[in-house]
């Protein structure tokens, strides 16, 4: 009975999903250790503890169970221990509002992209997306109706990007995100974006965003002037009317000053 309640334990700790982040090397070791105690005496143990003591494992028996006492209360306090910090450090990571990455994590995942691709030859595309007139819905509606339209686009951005895509809430109303893709894939996804938003709230009124997009290879920016880049295709989507995608195309190899060129889509 023991070493079934052992293995079904065992069973349930290795079948826990990987993306908790929990170390459970020392539990795993723990419970086949133990586990694999109680079998080598049920193979080899013929007495019985209650027949006069005559078991020959009796003695090595209270001593296994002491020592798997001990070390069973040090493993799962720390495993509590470790799944508050992974708690923690997911709260720290997540805007709370979309339940997407904050600012913090997108900047995280961003960089990891940038570095894992930096010697390949692929185009990565900054999006950086702002809600129009998002001040005057606040003003009109109200910030509970602010706040229903930030979850409306957090939720066009998972509907038109895929689960391993990188993006965020960077901002009150500003989203980010980074592709792998060149700037025809990156105009069509800040397009499906834009639709996928617009067809949201389309029974609230007219609401709408605008996107700015930069597309270089990870070689020649980093991520800051990627930013930088992105914010001023944004500014001129904003100057040209709002609700629509502006790119902003970078004709320079390692030099990041010279000239930037800026072109409207519709």
């Amino acid at each position: 009975m023991v070493l079934l309640y052992v293995l079904a334990t065992l069973f349930e700790l290795l079948r826990m999903p990987r993306k908790q982040g929990l170390s459970i090397v020392p539990a795993t070791l723990l419970l086949g250790c133990h586990s694999g105690f109680y079998l080598m005496r049920l193979l080899a143990d013929s007495g019985s503890p209650l027949n006069n003591g005559s078991s020959e494992f009796f003695g090595w028996v209270l001593i296994e169970s002491m020592l798997y006492s001990v070390g069973a209360g040090f493993i799962s306090l720390s495993l509590v221990k470790e799944r508050a910090e992974v708690h923690y450090r997911a709260a720290s990571l997540t805007d709370p509002l979309t339940g997407i990455g904050n600012r913090r994590a997108f900047t995280q995942a961003a960089e990891d992209l940038l570095s894992s691709v930096a010697e390949q030859p692929k185009t990565l595309a900054l999006l950086v997306c702002d809600l129009d007139n998002f001040k005057q819905i606040n003003d009109r509606l109200g910030h509970p109706a602010g706040d229903w339209v930030i979850q409306c686009f957090a939720d066009a951005l998972r509907d038109s990007l895929k689960p391993q895509e990188v993006f965020g809430r960077i901002g009150g109303e500003e989203f980010a995100c980074l592709l792998e893709t060149d700037q025809n894939g990156a105009v069509a996804a800040a397009e499906a974006i834009r639709l996928a938003f617009k067809q949201r709230v389309q029974e609230q009124g007219t609401m709408s965003a605008s996107i700015g997009i930069a597309c270089a290879s990870p070689a020649r920016l980093d991520l800051s002037r990627l930013l930088s880049l992105a914010d001023g295709a944004l500014y001129q989507a904003k100057n040209n009317g709002r609700d629509c995608v502006v790119v902003a195309d970078l004709y320079a190899h390692t030099d990041v000053k010279k000239t930037e060129q800026v072109r409207r889509f519709r």
